[in-house]
This record gives structure tokens, C-alpha cells and sequence, in this order.
């Protein structure tokens, strides 16, 4: 999956919950928050003061991380 900044931040946490983290320690309260399914990865950065770039690659790190963790368990 690529990443899309019109992406809903609900959409993501669901395909790769591994982001999760990021989330968290960025200090973000997206997690479980409602309008987690109607804000974008655009809204969030804009929102908590990220720019784009930084926290799209961000979050690729994590989900390359995830999928790398994930092939060494298969």
C-alpha cells in the first residue's frame, strides 16, 4: 500500500497498526479519537504541527519495519 496523504488516519491504523506507535510517541491522540476515521494523514500533520514529508516518512519507516518484521515470522 502507498501512502496517501487524503488517507483517513482510521484507514491506516487499520491496514498497518504498527503506525500506531508513531502516533503515540509524536504525541498525537488520533488513537481511538472519533474523527479518526474522517481525518486525513494531511489533517493530523497540518493539525499537529508535522510537515508532510517528515511525518509521511515517519510512518513508511514503521510500516517497512512492520513488514520486515512480519517476513522473518513467516
Amino acid at each position: 500500500m502507498k501512502l496517501d496523504l487524503n488517507m483517513t488516519v482510521g484507514e491506516l491504523m487499520v491496514q498497518h497498526p504498527s503506525v500506531m506507535d508513531v502516533f503515540i510517541k509524536k504525541k498525537m491522540l488520533c488513537i481511538g479519537c472519533p474523527a479518526q476515521d474522517c481525518h486525513t494523514l494531511e489533517d493530523v500533520a497540518e493539525i499537529y504541527g508535522h510537515t508532510r514529508e517528515s511525518f509521511l516518512e515517519t510512518l513508511s519507516a514503521a510500516i517497512k519495519k512492520e513488514k520486515n518484521h512480519n517476513s522473518r515470522d513467516t
